[in-house]
């Protein structure tokens, strides 16, 4: 993972999801329980309860507060 850049860091909200590889670049902001795909490149802000993917940086906001904990299957 990636954070920052020349341009200064961004601002990670709460209860975010940040996937492998992902990189954060610049004085962006990452709203609260925001998704960050694997490998995705971030350079606009992403909003609460959105998902961002690879495609150009795709925000996918959902109406309902997103749960970002980790669960552990011991199945």
């Amino acid at each position: 993972m990636t954070l920052g850049g020349k341009n200064g860091a961004p601002t990670i909200g709460d209860n975010v999801y940040i996937g492998c590889g992902a990189k954060i670049i610049g004085k962006v902001a990452v709203g609260d329980s925001a998704r960050i795909g694997a490998n995705c490149i971030v350079v606009k802000d992403v909003p609460s309860n959105s998902v961002a993917v690879t495609k150009g940086t795709v925000n996918i906001v959902k109406e309902e507060k997103l749960n970002n904990t980790w669960v552990a299957n011991n199945n």
